[in-house]
């Protein structure tokens, strides 16, 4: 009995480059997944198609519900991110090296408070141009709303966690002022506007960061070597200063 040994030698070439489709037999890109196998092995035409492919392009672009992406990441569709920061209203932020989370929330936008400090014992301890702290009855008007939550401290006004808005007005009354208003937070210096006589719609900008809030306090200081203000320990005048709070969300910041 003879025995034949036969050698079949096969040969595959492979032109222009290769795609792979995926219950598709007409890939579009180099990688088409056809998820809901519905194109009827054509290039997808109708949004019904569309929507369950996903697509890897030769620059490595991403499809989702987008057959021919121009972005590193093209999503046709609702997404849903979930990292353990998200919340009702929150809004998608970018920190400085493009890694996002979910900061804010917009539904804080148009809450308000009103504090005002009050007294009548305004007076240097020593001649001169010297700051003056000032200290009087912190209040919150109850005919005022305070949808922020502020609270009264001695001398100031707790602050929660959050980007505001401040209008500052004020006055001392019978005297002549030609000063610097300064606004502390937790001690250290925020803002500061310099008025004569009245003070009227100053606005600021302030954030607080602290989970836990802030306090705010004031402070008074004579803007020139003469005297304006030349009562050293006057304990008569009376003034008063108030703030308007109002609370932005991250939609405008």
């Amino acid at each position: 009995m003879k025995k034949y040994i036969v050698t079949i030698t096969a040969a595959i070439v492979v032109t222009g480059y290769a795609q792979v489709g995926i219950q598709t037999f007409a890939p579009q890109q180099t990688l088409h997944i056809d998820a809901g196998g519905n194109n009827n092995n054509v290039s997808p035409t109708t949004d019904i198609q569309k929507a369950d492919d996903v697509v890897v392009s030769n620059k490595a672009f991403v499809g989702v519900g987008e057959p021919n992406p121009d972005q590193k990441l093209v999503i046709n569709g609702k997404m849903r991110i979930n990292d353990g920061t998200q919340g009702s209203g929150k809004l998608l932020v970018s920190d400085e090296k493009g890694k996002a989370s979910w900061q804010g929330n917009i539904s804080t936008k148009g809450k308000y408070g009103h504090w005002s400090l009050k007294g009548t014992d305004l007076y240097r301890t020593t001649a001169g141009n010297d700051t003056i702290s000032l200290h009087g009855t912190s209040t919150l008007p109850a005919d005022m709303p305070n949808s922020i939550g502020l609270q009264t401290v001695a001398n100031g006004v707790l602050v929660p966690k959050g980007k505001y808005f401040i209008s500052l007005n004020g006055d001392i009354s019978t005297k002549r002022e030609y000063c610097y208003l300064y606004i502390d937070v937790d001690g250290k210096e925020t803002g500061h506007v310099a008025y004569a006589e009245w003070l009227s719609g100053a606005t600021f900008y302030i954030e607080i960061s602290n989970p836990k809030g802030a306090v705010i306090t004031l402070r008074w200081l004579n803007r020139l070597t003469a005297v304006y203000y030349d009562d050293v320990t006057n304990t008569s005048v009376s003034w008063g200063y108030a703030m308007d709070f109002h609370q932005m969300g991250n939609l405008l910041f």
